[in-house]
């Protein structure tokens, strides 16, 4: 399993606002959510891509029937996008129904592309099935090749926790190091969101998100 987290606006924009702040009676807070046709749009080609390259199927995660703008949205644009991909099998999927078919079905799984929230907890909840964290390697990949590539483990131990327990993660180094080298070593300057490097077979399960 691969997991393509988009990774730059979604739910973690950081815009929104305080209303009536101290009043008891009034108080609220605003948290605003951005999806851009572009920004989504280059994380779902990117997934549309990985999965012609891989073989693998490509399901897209969101929570259209509630969230009623931007998971309306970033179920057009999958829909959209799928047309110029009619080879690659493809699976729409609310994120409450792909969590629990991440436990009792992961197999099932090749390819996902999802916003912001809904792969941060989902990567989590995919290495905590394939045995911990730290087990898979992450990448915060740019498909354009215009900026470095980030790689590093999926979450990082607490401090406290690794000191008190001697918590040391030996597993996940040459996951990362064949992850690197593949995004380093075979790319081509120039390269665009439809011909990234080739990525490692994902097993335990990956991450990977896209920077601006």
């Amino acid at each position: 399993m691969i997991i393509l987290r988009e990774n730059t606006e979604g739910e973690y924009s950081g815009r929104g606002d305080f209303l009536f702040h101290g009043d008891p009676g009034r108080a609220m807070a605003l948290q605003t959510s951005v999806f851009s046709r572009v920004v989504c749009e280059r994380i779902i080609r990117y997934g549309f891509e990985l999965a012609c390259r891989t073989g693998r199927s490509l399901t897209s995660i969101s929570k259209g029937n509630a969230m009623n703008y931007s998971g309306v949205f970033w179920d057009e644009i999958f829909n959209q996008v799928a047309e110029d991909y009619p080879d690659v099998a493809t699976w729409n999927l609310l994120v409450d129904a792909a969590a629990m078919l991440f436990v009792r079905d992961p197999a099932r799984f090749g390819v996902v592309v999802t916003s912001n929230l809904h792969g941060d907890i989902l990567t989590d909840l995919g290495v905590g099935i394939a045995g911990g964290m730290g087990l898979a390697p992450s990448a915060n990949i740019d498909p354009t090749r215009r900026h470095p590539s980030l790689f590093e483990c999926t979450v990082r131990p607490r401090t406290s926790q690794a000191k008190a327990s001697r918590i040391r993660w030996p597993p996940f180094g040459p996951r990362r190091c064949c992850s690197s080298t593949s995004g380093i070593g075979s790319g081509r300057r120039g390269s665009s969101a439809r011909s990234p490097a080739p990525l490692p077979p994902a097993s335990p399960p990956s991450t990977f998100a896209a920077p601006p």
